[in-house]
């Protein structure tokens, strides 16, 4: 059997009525042909103790498949002119893939939100056998963004290959911002040995956008919305180039919801 890895990252919010849903539709849907895994890497929320934290997960996922429960306490971005949502994104998923180097090998890595549901099961039959990266979309709000019009941070699906290609270019491009440069939480070794600094031209953006679909806000709308300015100053073209170093190693990139899959927020 194949080995899967579920990183569940974040805060547990409402993942008692959102659990059921996982299971049904990603564990119990491919338990015939993978082993399947869940790594945590959360912290607690105010006034409360691991302990406490602990014993819901367990309680919740089921202590068995439980290989560990990381915890980090790092400070909520909403409203903060510095910190961004992938400053958060990537110290998360930082703490989990530096745990894995010294686990097994996985052969398929999700990383999903804890209070989410999706609307129909899913095949990881597809990721053992092409090299395949997906984002599971939000089914709504459709508004404007930098990258794509749909939520885009509640679940990604990869092959080992695929996944780590996306967090190591993904990890790089969050490194080079001027306000997290004083930190080490982003500085990974780049084991792959991508080709990470390189300029992605107008056209090769939108030629990417244009074979995905992305929806993106033009640059100068996003002038009245001081978060999403900033964010286009320090990730313009980061999540293109990510794609385009899936591509340049011989990977496959998607969006789910051109296959009519999407993640709902509970």
């Amino acid at each position: 059997m194949k080995d899967v890895i579920i990183i569940f990252f974040g805060l547990l919010r409402n993942a008692s009525i959102c659990f059921d849903n996982i299971f049904e539709n990603i564990i119990k849907y491919n338990e015939k042909n993978y082993n399947i895994k869940y790594l945590f890497s959360t912290q607690c929320e105010k006034n409360q103790s691991k302990e406490e934290l602990t014993t819901q997960i367990n309680n919740i996922f089921g202590k068995d498949n439980i290989i560990n429960i990381l915890y980090q306490d790092i400070p909520n971005q909403k409203g903060s002119l510095v910190l961004d949502a992938n400053y958060v994104i990537m110290r998360r998923l930082r703490k989990a893939m530096d745990y894995l180097e010294n686990c097994k090998n996985y052969d398929i890595y999700l990383f999903s939100r804890m209070d989410i549901k999706i609307n129909k099961p899913i095949d990881l039959n597809k990721y053992n056998i092409d090299d395949i990266f997906t984002i599971v979309t939000s089914f709504k709000p459709v508004r404007p963004c930098i990258f794509h019009n749909r939520d885009w941070d509640y679940l990604w699906i990869g092959s080992k290959k695929a996944f780590e290609i996306w967090y190591y270019s993904y990890i790089y491009g969050v490194s080079r911002v001027k306000e997290y440069q004083k930190y080490d939480y982003f500085t990974v070794y780049n084991k792959l040995k991508l080709n990470l600094e390189y300029n992605l031209s107008f056209e090769e953006k939108q030629q990417i956008s244009n074979n995905y679909k992305l929806i993106e806000m033009k640059k100068q709308e996003s002038q009245n919305m001081w978060w999403l300015a900033r964010d286009f100053e320090r990730y313009d073209s980061m999540y293109h180039k990510c794609i385009k170093n899936l591509l340049l190693n011989n990977c496959n990139f998607e969006l789910s919801e051109y296959n009519n899959l999407y993640a709902f927020l509970i």
